[in-house]
């Protein structure tokens, strides 16, 4: 193996291990927020009721911003 291709292999180690690092942190900010569910709704996932309730409050406070620009 030449000097090159060790360099290029140490090169792809560091940015895989990089990237598995950056997968962990994702999934741990996912798992603490899908956590902040405190109760599910019936036939919804945990993820789905959390996604409804962020999408309900993002669609109560735009309401409530164009009702105070009245």
């Amino acid at each position: 193996m030449s000097c090159d291709e060790t360099v290029t292999n140490l090169k792809a180690a560091r940015d895989k291990k990089e990237y598995m690092n950056h997968l962990l942190d994702v999934e741990s900010k996912y798992q603490d927020l899908i956590m902040c569910v405190g109760n599910k709704h019936p036939d919804e996932t945990r993820h789905e009721t959390a996604k409804r309730y962020l999408i309900e409050r993002d669609c109560a406070s735009s309401a409530e911003a164009l009702e105070i620009d009245k």
